[in-house]
């Protein structure tokens, strides 16, 4: 499969590349293939250009979670459920954002399609997620009636003491 993704790859920067030429009148595929084409404006080619890489960039990423079998993973992170959490959605925001892509290259109005309202479900879980990976984090707090308990029996002076305690049991 990755072979084929490979090819695919090549025939899309060997078309890409083509067409940022925007003198060339034909486009020629990885198999040799010629299509005469119109003469694409700079504008354009150079948005191809920038997709490709992008797409090209996020393929790089995800290719060592594609690669490794989805049962793996999960069981690394068996013992982290928000981790596991945070994958899960990642992936899921991933496809969704490729399909929500798909739609505007085909033309069709992605603001009216069930996939808006999926990305904002997965968009308020991970929103969840980040608000329970922060609480995780200790804070240390300070209560300052216990401090000041601790250090007036601590000083051994009666008076200093005695103004303490009197100043904890006001607050």
């Amino acid at each position: 499969m990755s072979s084929n993704r490979s090819n695919k790859n090549n025939s899309n920067t060997t078309t890409s590349s083509s067409i940022s030429s925007s003198s060339s009148s034909s486009i020629t595929s990885s198999n040799g293939n010629s299509k005469a084409v119109a003469a694409v404006p700079e504008e354009i080619a150079e948005q191809v250009d920038a997709f490709t890489a992008a797409v090209d960039n996020l393929e790089a990423m995800l290719n060592p979670l594609l690669k490794a079998p989805a049962a793996d993973l999960r069981a690394k992170l068996a013992d982290k459920p928000l981790e596991l959490a945070r994958l899960e959605l990642a992936l899921a925001f991933t496809a969704n954002s490729m399909f929500w892509m798909y739609l505007n290259a085909q033309g069709t109005a992605p603001e009216d399609h069930p996939v808006k309202n999926e990305l904002a479900r997965i968009k308020h879980y991970m929103t969840k997620v980040k608000t329970a990976t922060e609480k995780t984090i200790a804070h240390p707090r300070l209560d300052k009636a216990v401090t000041d308990r601790i250090i007036a029996h601590n000083i051994s002076s009666p008076a200093l003491s005695e103004k303490i305690k009197r100043k904890s049991k006001q607050q």
